[in-house]
């Protein structure tokens, strides 16, 4: 899982960042091999280990122990909050070009993406998926 975390944050970053490109690639091989084979690349996985919990041994013992033990449980959750929060920011966005909320199409309350938007090209997306939504 330590794989797929890595690629999600290191491909994001890697858009911007020309210097997290190569560890997002690697992240990404080891993740299609994990999919395949049902194991990854020791080490990659093992080099994002040793650094997550290098780091935390500088600032305390205890915590790098913690992390040690439970990094495959906390790099689960970590990846179900971030799969989880891109969901609900999708469904936000699709009822905001949509219905012109963030809530769908009973609700009259304000969207806090509506104050980022260009409105002028809102209403171009909003015309062109009307031909998508029902009714």
């Amino acid at each position: 899982m330590l794989c797929l975390l890595s690629f999600l944050v290191f491909g994001f970053l890697g858009i911007f960042f020309a210097e997290y490109r190569e560890m997002a690639r690697e992240a990404f091989g080891c993740m299609v091999q994990r999919a395949k084979t049902g194991s990854c690349d020791a080490d990659f996985e093992d080099r994002m280990r040793s650094t997550i919990i290098g780091k935390a041994m500088d600032r305390s013992p205890r915590l790098a122990s913690f992390l040690n033990s439970y990094l495959d449980y906390i790099t689960w959750v970590l990846a179900g909050i971030l799969i989880v929060s891109a969901a609900y920011a999708g469904v936000s966005i699709f009822n905001y070009l949509a219905y012109g909320n963030c809530n769908g199409p009973a609700s009259n309350a304000g969207c806090s993406i509506a104050k980022a938007a260009n409105l002028n090209v809102t209403a171009e997306i909003r015309e062109s998926i009307k031909f998508w939504l029902p009714g």
